[in-house]
């Protein structure tokens, strides 16, 4: 059959891709970057894949493309073989992944778009090989152009798209100001919870700046008062693994001796068993970070506690953060109040968010971060969230007001 023949070259595509992308990331040097800085930017003149291996490797996925697009054509060729055979449909659908990533591949490789930010991701470990990723610089802009002509409406919806109850900054951020005013509606619901009846939000004003070097080892104490206050089951959020992992260092025989279990992002476990774990003890602190803030369902007795240890600003030498920055410094604009603080509020109200799932829930927020007192911006993020809230002066007044509000529910 003359099948075989491109079949087989077809095989032997994927082994000359593979044997490319081998030497394409065997032959790459990252630069070191600032400190300990993981993500390197780069861009079309200072870029580390500019080697005579990234020429082969998006050669050999061109290869490829061709080699598959012949034979899949002298399959649809065959009268006597059915056009929608599950083996034919998914060849099709490989040949379609492999035109995509060659396509990705070199618009990454190359770093040729100045819409585009560009980086390296350098890996953890020697055992794995860096990884190239780019973003739009403004994405908005790509959804105005591309997405938003082709529509005659459309409704986007969630509980966390306002700051201070203004939608300006999540229109600004999808590209929706591009458009005429009256085109654009928004309307703001009431929330179904009683939020000021349901939750307790303590700040502690007392500690340092979370820009101190004191401030860790402060919060590390308030935080062993605090989670023995009684409640069943807590969750700390942090903005940082490594703080995170200083904090899980520290607390971990203090819970042990008053018999709570502490579970936590370390790598070791997958979220989904962390939560399953968490959620089948009978007292039990979780620490997390990133992923944590956002998506996870904690109904009734499950949380009774939140923690926030630092305000959720986004790292400023982040590559497409930085990047944005700059933009928005050119254009003559302030970028905290345009793009950082606004960020990190919406991120704020989605950890806040974690507590309360139900109409029947009830618990306490603690705000570790003095800056929500101290600080002009900080009304923003009080603003923004309901709830029953105490300025405190101590761990212990925290841990009153905790054990009390759980005691007695609205």
């Amino acid at each position: 059959d003359d099948l075989v023949p491109l079949v087989e070259s077809a095989i032997d595509g994927v082994i000359k891709v593979n044997f490319a992308s081998n030497q394409f990331f065997g032959s790459i040097k990252i630069p070191s970057g600032n400190g300990d800085a993981r993500e390197i930017p780069f861009t079309a003149e200072n870029n580390p894949c500019d080697c005579p291996e990234r020429e082969d490797l998006i050669a050999a996925l061109k290869i490829l493309q061709d080699k598959l697009r012949d034979l899949i054509e002298e399959i649809r060729s065959r009268e006597n073989l059915p056009k929608r055979r599950e083996g034919i449909v998914r060849l099709e659908s490989f040949a379609t992944d492999i035109t995509d990533f060659g396509r990705i591949a070199a618009d990454v490789l190359y770093a040729s778009d100045s819409d585009f930010v560009y980086w390296a991701e350098k890996p953890s470990s020697a055992r794995y090989a860096p990884r190239f990723l780019s973003a739009p610089l403004d994405v908005g802009k790509l959804l105005d152009k591309n997405f938003y002509d082709h529509l005659k409406a459309a409704v986007f919806t969630s509980a966390t798209l306002t700051v201070e109850k203004k939608f300006d900054y999540i229109i600004a951020r999808l590209g929706l100001d591009s458009n005429s005013k009256e085109r654009i509606m928004t309307v703001c619901l009431d929330s179904p919870f009683d939020i000021n009846a349901q939750v307790a939000v303590m700040s502690a004003g007392y500690l340092p700046s979370p820009k101190a070097g004191e401030f860790e080892a402060a919060a590390n104490l308030s935080l062993e008062t605090i989670l023995l206050s009684g409640a069943n089951k807590s969750m700390v959020l942090f903005t940082s693994h490594r703080a995170l992992r200083n904090s899980a260092d520290y607390l971990r025989d203090h819970l042990e001796k008053a018999g709570i279990e502490l579970f936590h992002q370390d790598g070791s476990y997958g979220s989904d068993r962390i939560f399953r774990r968490f959620k089948a003890a009978k007292r039990a602190v979780l620490l997390g970070t990133d992923t944590f803030w956002e998506g996870v369902d904690l109904p009734g007795e499950l949380l009774e506690l939140l923690i926030l240890f630092k305000l959720p600003f986004t790292v400023p030498d982040r590559p497409w953060f930085k990047a944005n920055l700059e933009r928005i410094e050119k254009g003559g604009e302030s970028s905290f109040a345009k793009l950082s603080l606004p960020e990190a509020v919406v991120k704020f109200r989605q950890g806040f968010g974690r507590l309360i799932r139900t109409t029947s829930d009830r618990g306490c927020v603690v705000l570790l971060d003095c800056r929500v007192e101290t600080s002009s911006f900080g009304r923003v993020f009080l603003n923004s969230v309901g709830g029953t809230k105490y300025r405190c002066k101590s761990a212990d007044e925290i841990a009153r007001i905790i054990k009390d509000w759980l005691k007695h529910p609205a």
